[in-house]
């Protein structure tokens, strides 16, 4: 699974598990998991913010914080 996850996934995310698969202890482990989700999650908000920077009707309003 490891191997398929670092050929198939994006950079940041697949390094970040690769991380988790390869902790010694348990407290290591858990560690490298709550890192994990951290990256997965930044990248997913650039995710979303690039494609909402890159939409083609500019007549959408933004959302309001």
């Amino acid at each position: 699974m490891l191997t398929n996850v670092l050929q198939t996934y994006p950079h940041p995310i697949a390094y970040a598990y690769g991380r988790v698969v390869r902790a010694g202890s348990d407290i290591e482990r858990l560690d490298q998991i709550l890192r994990c989700a951290e990256v997965t999650t930044r990248y997913l908000a650039t995710l979303a913010i690039a494609s909402f920077a890159a939409r083609e009707d500019a007549t959408v309003p933004r959302p309001q914080p």
